[in-house]
């Protein structure tokens, strides 16, 4: 066997890799190889690289080195560095290197298996075995404490695995995966219990979609129509309502009318919508749950609707409140998933029934009556009403009668509290943000092993999603998310603690302990920490739901966990303006005070001099770029701290332009001036480029054709950002 190339599922250096090794054959099969206690080579096994790619990294071999193997030989150890390097070689050999980079990791230091990769999960001996093989090893070579650490960790990482939906095959560009027909008469054979656990509840894929065990929804038929007619199509509704399962029924029927059709499912978080131009002819349709993440949507729609490229794009999202903009002329129709009515009741109860998933082998007459009488008219609500016999609040409200008798069962319950509530609540900009592992460390004060036996006993009621940055085929892990089972679970449990009088947590001393816990953890040294958004979530999340009282108490903890950190203060600060609390720079606690101790934290931070400055503007103490603390000067010093920030430029010319002072694009500190200094900084930008275009319509101003700003961000845009700007005159309509 010949080395072909490494795989690490796991990129959070320093990594243990997979070695794959390619045959002497000609056909390219490749292998991976077991070995025994002694690290002898026992045997090679064949392998697939989609399968690999689906959760890993794939890794190609050093230049220069050339490595072969056979059975009986001493079996080769690989290593991922944080430098990027691979090393290949004995476990002596990679000692030093191991140590001297082990202490600077600041988390869980990780040598990782994942076993997944190539052993059936449900073969746990052989899973057991492999396990026990990586835990000798350290514990060989590091100590018994980093084997058991180790150990602990990836059985929580396989735990994860076999919780994540088939959503397709990897196709090389990170966050898309492709559904075609090749794949789905690839995929395993749904067992009798992934059935039941799906119809009582559990998470869809494409292999249950396949298999048509969920009911097809009346939305399904109707989209269908609706894309005979129109490129985009977008299903909303509010969570549990089967807007992913109607997703995923629509894209496999398209692909079967048209086996032709190329099928993509996308992850918003990862796919800039106008770079995603895979290879390949025929119809093309794009699957997008969470739509509302999905960057420069308009945009896109826009540009296939105008190119009639034929792309397709089916889009679900939990609420349409992002879509302000009146869509119609791109050619996208929205669809309510609609909630169930008696017929579909009634097919669902049978399928239930057929795959024995309800509690105690009740019928299908017994099951619709439950339906009718709880008026279950959502997929997810009625599907666990049907099987279990209990609503939603009444199965979850068991739930946490039975943690709070657990040894230390307040403590779980405040967990449990602390991830619904961050999975649900929403920022004014309409963002959740999940805990993480480190944040509930810290918020309560565990240990490592507390973290794990906390998390042990809500096995099933949470679950961890991985965060990774993707760089083509490579990734780099950032970190753990920590989310419930669905988000109908996350809303459901932050509503009874929310409405709940003799709840056994005190909510608020619980989010006090949460932004205390993000503080922390963002002084833990890692790199990736979003932490430092969660302190800062926190508060705008409190400051927009209030009461007053409440935000204030949060707010009070500023100066001892967040001093230095500028946007807590000018979210303060703000707070305090809306609630009329304006002062003076001497008045602490007053919202000219705060943004002073904001500006002081960073005097680079431009987004609290700008803040700052419309204060200002809107209290007419307008000023020069003379007098201090007026809104001209906190302008000045906004773009002074940051030439690049495009909202500071045009903030301040939205300014100019209310006070008139519109000049030339020659003129300095005059709207036209400002406008063009945030277009320099970034030619594209449409807020800056429609601020202008507006300001210079209700002058009377045109050029037809061509338009002149956008000639002028033509300029600007051949010329680069460090441009000299030529004169720039307006032409009167006549």
């Amino acid at each position: 066997m010949k080395l072909h190339s490494f795989f690490s599922p796991v990129s959070q250096s320093p990594s243990f890799l997979h070695i794959i090794w390619r045959g002497e054959g000609d056909d390219g099969s490749l292998f991976m190889h077991r070995y025994n206690e002694f690290g002898q080579i026992t045997g090679f096994f064949p392998v697939h690289l989609d399968r690999l790619a689906k959760s890993g990294t794939l890794v190609k071999k050093p230049k220069g080195m050339t490595k072969t193997a056979q059975v009986g030989a001493l079996s080769p150890i690989a290593f991922h560095f944080p430098d990027g390097e691979v090393d290949c070689g004995l476990p002596k050999k990679m000692k030093p290197r191991l140590k001297q980079v082990m202490g600077q990791l600041q988390d869980k230091p990780l040598l990782a298996v994942d076993v997944m990769a190539f052993v059936d999960p449900d073969n746990e001996t052989e899973l057991d075995r492999l396990l026990d093989q990586g835990a000798d090893f350290l514990r060989e070579n590091y100590s018994d404490e980093m084997a058991q650490d180790w150990l602990r960790d990836e059985k929580a990482h396989l735990n994860w695995l076999r919780q994540i939906p088939v959503l397709g095959r990897p196709m090389g560009i990170p966050g898309a995966t492709v559904i075609d027909v090749d794949y789905l008469d690839g995929l395993p054979p749904v067992t009798a219990e992934k059935k039941r656990d799906y119809l009582r509840g559990g998470l869809p894929d494409f292999a249950i979609v396949n298999a048509e065990v969920p009911v097809k929804l009346g939305v399904v038929a109707e989209g269908l129509g609706v894309l005979q007619r129109q490129c985009a199509l977008l299903l909303v509704g509010p969570a549990g309502t089967g807007k992913t399962t109607a997703l995923m029924q629509i894209g496999l029927d398209l692909l079967r009318q048209k086996p032709e059709t190329r099928v993509f499912w996308i992850d918003p978080l990862q796919v800039d919508p106008l770079k995603f131009s895979p290879k390949g002819k025929g119809p093309m349709v794009l699957l997008v749950d969470r739509a509302d993440q999905w960057p420069n949507l308009p945009r896109f729609l826009d540009q296939c609707q105008r190119n009639e490229s034929g792309i397709r794009v089916v889009l679900a999202a939990r609420s349409n409140e992002w879509h302000r903009a009146d869509f119609s002329c791109f050619g996208l129709q929205t669809l309510d998933c609609a909630r169930l009515d008696d017929g579909v009741w009634e097919v669902l109860a049978k399928r239930i029934v057929d795959h024995g998933a309800a509690d105690g082998g009740v019928g299908v007459a017994e099951i619709i009556q439950r339906l009718r009488r709880e008026k279950a008219r959502d997929l997810l609500a009625a599907m666990i009403l049907a099987t279990r016999g209990q609503s939603f609040q009444e199965i979850l409200r068991d739930l946490i009668a039975r943690l709070v008798d657990f040894p230390d069962g307040r403590r779980l319950v405040a967990v449990l509290a602390a991830v619904a509530g961050m999975e649900t609540r929403q920022d004014p900009k309409g963002r959740t943000h999940p805990a993480t592992l480190p944040l509930l460390r810290e918020t309560f004060r565990f240990s490592r092993e507390g973290l794990n036996g906390a998390m042990s006993h809500l096995k099933g009621e949470l679950t961890l999603v991985r965060r990774d940055r993707r760089e083509g085929r490579r990734s780099q892990f950032l970190f753990q998310e920590v989310h419930t089972r669905h988000p109908i679970i996350a809303e459901t449990l932050w509503k009874i603690f929310s409405q709940w009088k003799d709840a056994p947590i005190d909510l608020e001393k619980m989010e006090q302990g949460l932004f205390k816990g993000a503080s922390r953890a963002c002084d833990m040294g890692r790199e990736a920490t979003p932490e430092r958004s969660l302190t800062s979530a926190i508060l705008e999340t409190r400051a927009k739901e209030g009461p007053v009282d409440v935000a204030r108490r949060l707010f009070s903890l500023v100066p001892e966990y967040g001093a230095s950190n500028p946007y807590l203060w000018q979210i303060w600060a703000r707070f305090e303006w809306s609630q009329g609390n304006v002062g003076s720079l001497e008045k602490e606690y007053t919202a000219r005070w705060l943004f002073s101790r904001a500006v002081a934290a960073n005097p680079k931070d431009a987004a609290s001099w700008q803040a700052w400055a419309l204060l200002e503007a809107e209290k007419k103490n307008i000023g020069s770029v003379y007098e201090e603390n007026t809104a001209r000067w906190l302008f000045s010093r906004a773009v002074a701290a940051n030439p690049k920030d495009v909202a500071s430029w045009q903030a301040w010319a939205l300014l100019e332009a209310e006070k008139k002072n519109f000049g030339s694009v020659d003129e300095e500190n005059t709207a036209r001036w400002l406008f063009s200094r945030a277009l320099a900084v970034e030619p594209e930008n449409e807020p800056a480029l429609g601020a202008w275009r507006e300001m210079e319509e209700k002058l009377g101003n045109y050029d037809t054709p061509p338009n002149p700003i956008n000639e002028l961000a033509q300029t600007l845009k051949n010329m680069g950002s460090g441009a000299c700007f030529p004169g720039f005159k307006i032409k009167s309509r006549e």
